[in-house]
């Protein structure tokens, strides 16, 4: 029997039920991705072929400018609050018209603020505006039935529109 500390090894058949839950509430893509997060277990992980296939496998589309940097994903690892997500290699994608930099290791805590999600405590996680800053948090927000998603960097915030 494993030590009660281990973490639970995820199979692609946890993944898929774990997402098709989180699809199944029909809230917006950030919120889904939120609830897998939180669905994940106290202590887990999951291989990043078995998240690439169950996202497949739920019809969540793995393309668009985050498909190089789900691509790179080797491992997910839940301790916790705490996410760490182990990357073959460092990946760059551009979002909304900015350079954004994954390192090898991405880490971060998950928190649920007054009812919306955020990631707090971001290590690894880079936006470039004339040189590479350092992503510190990333939280949803709500303001007039419109979502947007804001990022706090570098002393910094911006609110980013979603849709």
């Amino acid at each position: 029997m494993g030590d009660a500390n281990e973490a639970t090894t995820l199979s692609l058949q946890d993944v898929i039920q774990i997402i098709t839950a989180a699809k199944a509430g029909g809230a917006s893509p950030a919120l889904v991705g939120m609830q897998i997060f939180g669905s994940l277990g106290a202590s887990s992980t999951v291989s990043g072929d078995n998240l690439r296939m169950a996202l497949t496998a739920s019809g969540v589309p793995i393309d668009g400018p985050l498909a190089p940097a789900l691509a790179a994903i080797q491992t997910v690892a839940k301790d916790n609050d705490h996410i760490t997500i182990t990357n073959n290699q460092e990946v760059e994608v551009t979002l909304g018209g900015t350079r954004t930099r994954m390192k090898e290791e991405l880490s971060f805590d998950v928190v649920a603020t007054p009812g919306l999600p955020a990631l707090n405590n971001i290590q690894g996680l880079q936006a470039h505006k004339i040189l590479w800053i350092s992503i510190q948090k990333i939280e949803l927000i709500q303001s007039q039935g419109r979502s947007s998603v804001r990022v706090t960097a570098a002393g910094t915030t911006r609110d980013i529109p979603l849709g």
